[in-house]
C-alpha cells in the first residue's frame, strides 16, 4: 500500500491482494451492519409489543382496584347499616 496526499485528499494505492482484502472486509462490515440493524428493528418491535402488553395489564389492574374499592365500600355500608 502506498499513500500520498494533495491539499484536498489522501490517495491510497493498493495492490490487487490488498484491494480484494479491503473489499471482503467492506462486504463483511456491510453484512454485519445489516444484521445489527435487523436485530435493532426486531428489538424495537418487541419493546413496542411489551409496552402494549404492559399498558393493557395496567388498565386491567386499575379496573380491578376500582372494583375492589367498590366492594369495600359496599361491605362498609352493609356493616354500618346493621
Amino acid at each position: 500500500m502506498k499513500a500520498y496526499h494533495t491539499k484536498e485528499q489522501v490517495i491510497i494505492k493498493l495492490s490487487k491482494d490488498e484491494y480484494r482484502k479491503e473489499m471482503k472486509l467492506n462486504k463483511s462490515l456491510k453484512d454485519e451492519n445489516k444484521s445489527l440493524k435487523t436485530q435493532i428493528s426486531n428489538l424495537e418491535n418487541k419493546k413496542i409489543q411489551l409496552l402494549n402488553e404492559l399498558k393493557e395489564q395496567i388498565e386491567v389492574n386499575i379496573k380491578n382496584i376500582k372494583e375492589i374499592s367498590s366492594l369495600q365500600n359496599q361491605i362498609y355500608h352493609l356493616s354500618y347499616d346493621r
